[in-house]
Formats: C-alpha cells, structure tokens, sequence
C-alpha cells in the first residue's frame, strides 16, 4: 500500500506524504513520489504540482531512532547497502522531472526532508514550521543534494550557518532569507500551496517546460554528483562515535559527548622525543589503534621516517618501534600508517 495520496484538480496535481505525524522517509517513500512526479510529466493535463503532507511534521527526514538498532556501519537493520545510495538515486529521479514544484511546508522539514523540500522550485510556510540542516548535530554529513540546493537558494554564507549550526529556522525567518517564497497562517499553508500552482498552470504548458529548464538548467547532474560525494562522506562517518552519540542526543536518550575520533579511546598527546630530544616533537596515539609515535623533523632536516600505508585489522601494540599514525583517521579510518621503522637520519 502506497504511503502517499493524489489528487488532481484543473491543472494542479496534490502529492501528499501520509506517514503521520513526522512523515519520515525511506527508499519506497522516494520512489513512490518521484514515480508520481514522472507520471505527471506524461499527462498533459497537469501544469504543475504541490507536494504536501499530513501529520505534525513536514517531512522529518530519515528515521534512525535512538541509535541502539544501527550496525557497526552505522546502517538501520532494514536498511540496504551500501548506506543510502538507492535513496539517492531515487531521490535523483525528482530533479529530473518536469513540471513545477511548491512544497506546502506547514511544519517541520529536518534534514533529508529539507531535501525533499529544496526539490521544489517554490516553497510555501507559515511561522509555526522549521527548516532545519541538522546533519552535524548527529555527527553527519549533509545529503540529499543540500550541498547544491540549499546555497543556490539562500547564498553559500547562509547555507553554511545552517549547516554549521544545524539551527532550527522558524518560517518567517525562512521567508526573510529567501528559503521560502510564501508566508501564511499555518491552517492556509496547503491552499496558499495549490492557489500558486493554480496560478503557474494558467500559462502555456510547453513555455513552462522550456523556461524551467532554462532557470534550472543541469540541477539533477549537479545534485547527482553532490550526492556522490555526499554518500561517500555519510558512509565515512556512519561507522564513528560522534554519529552514535548525535543520533542518541537528537532522539534525547542521552546527553550529547562528541569526541571528534574515530574511537573515543584513542587521543593525541605531544611528548618529548628521546631521540629528538632538540630537533623534533614526537605524537603519542595511546587507545584502541595500539601505540604509535611519530618523530617529525625539526633543526635536523636529515632526520625523518620512512612510512607506507598499510589497509588491514587494528595493530597491535607497538612499544619501542617508531610508527607513524595516519592522522586524518576520520577521513580513512580502515588505513593506518603501521610501517614499524628506522630513523635513516643522524643523531
């Protein structure tokens, strides 16, 4: 049974979420509003599309509960892999339609579901709904093509205080910073929605298309490789500690403790190198990745170490040898530096 609802009226098409009261979304959800979407581009008919939704919320974005049900990936027990890379594609196919869009936003539309609402061209809100980019409060990345959107919306400086902040935007505030276009009573949203649409399909259908490919030119291949990079991100910081403790503070099971590490266990400390006692600082990595220093070169130019990346299980532990960490774990955390060597240089 599908979760959505339509209607048609005149030349206006209504695509409602029916997942009550926070309209979370998954692949079959995506994909059943898109198929919606591309069957409109096939009826002459319609001129343009309202996407609506029932419920408290807007859309709430992905549903990943108090994170006690995600596996070592980061990943829902029903969630296929790898991590969201089918809801992208779906999610793709309504970039790639025709026929104008208007979000009537009436209540909240957190993260994949500020997504769903960036797909339209206009969105309609009232004071009571909230526009949030809430991916780093969960110790994520932005997805859904956000990266693309929401700056060509609202500039890149805005876009980045939402996503930096992961602040929640109230919908007046949304409509003086140009994330909204229209502002009503929250009980008027969903007909303040269909009066627009109505409006736009007054004119010619083909002037409509042409022009609308004109105003958006190629955004479905440029979301489609912000997604790409965007997946490649998520999926990194899936598997982390902060992405745990963002999910268990957001569904307000626990008190919010990011650690910025791969593994909580394992800090930096500086240390005075034996060996470089005058020419160089040594890092000490003590926790789950074993025990790893690096001398790095200071007065003596000739002093280094010889180092290679190595793919494989945790190290063991590695006192008296000198090893060098990788240090940007976050960005690889299955890659160590573990190459246990000798200075070449003097001492």
């Amino acid at each position: 049974m599908s979760d959505i609802g339509i209607e048609k009226t005149g030349h206006v098409a209504l695509v409602e979420i029916r997942r009550p009261p926070n309209n979370f979304f998954d692949i079959p959800l995506i994909k059943d509003i898109a198929g919606a979407f591309e069957s409109f581009d096939e009826d002459s008919n319609i001129r343009a599309i309202v996407l609506a939704a029932q419920g408290k919320a807007f859309c709430a974005g992905a549903n990943f509960g108090d994170g006690s049900t995600l596996d070592a990936q980061g990943r829902r027990s029903n969630e296929p892999g790898p991590g969201v890379a089918p809801l992208y594609i779906e999610g793709n196919r309504l970039f790639r339609t025709k026929k104008p869009i208007i979000a009537a936003v009436h209540g909240a539309a957190v993260g994949g579901g500020l997504g769903l609402a960036m797909v339209a061209d206009f969105r309609v809100t009232c004071p009571e709904a909230r526009f949030c980019a809430n991916f780093t409060r969960l110790g994520f990345h932005p997805g859904f093509g956000l990266t693309v959107t929401l700056p060509a919306v609202i500039g890149e400086t805005k876009a980045a205080l939402m996503f930096y902040t992961s602040r929640r935007v109230p919908g007046d505030e949304a409509y003086a910073m140009g994330l909204a276009d229209v502002l009503v009573r929250q009980d008027q949203v969903r007909d303040a929605a269909i009066k627009l649409a109505a409006e736009i399909g007054e004119n010619s259908p083909l002037g409509l298309i042409a022009t609308r490919m004109t105003m958006r030119g190629g955004i479905a291949d440029r979301v489609r490789e912000a997604t790409d990079h965007e997946l490649e991100e998520q999926t990194r910081l899936r598997k982390t500690d902060d992405f745990r403790e963002g999910v268990k503070s957001v569904s307000g099971t626990a008190r919010t403790r990011f650690q910025g590490t791969v593994s909580d266990a394992c800090t930096l400390h500086a240390r005075t190198c034996k060996m470089y006692r005058r020419h160089s600082a040594a890092w000490l990595c003590r926790g789950t990745h074993g025990f790893k220093t690096v001398h790095r070169g200071g007065g003596d130019r000739r002093a280094h170490h010889e180092t290679r990346l190595v793919r494989g299980p945790r190290p063991p532990a590695m006192h008296g040898r000198s090893v060098v960490p990788h240090y940007d774990v976050a960005a690889a955390p299955a890659v160590y530096v573990a190459r246990p060597g000798r200075c070449r240089g003097l001492h």
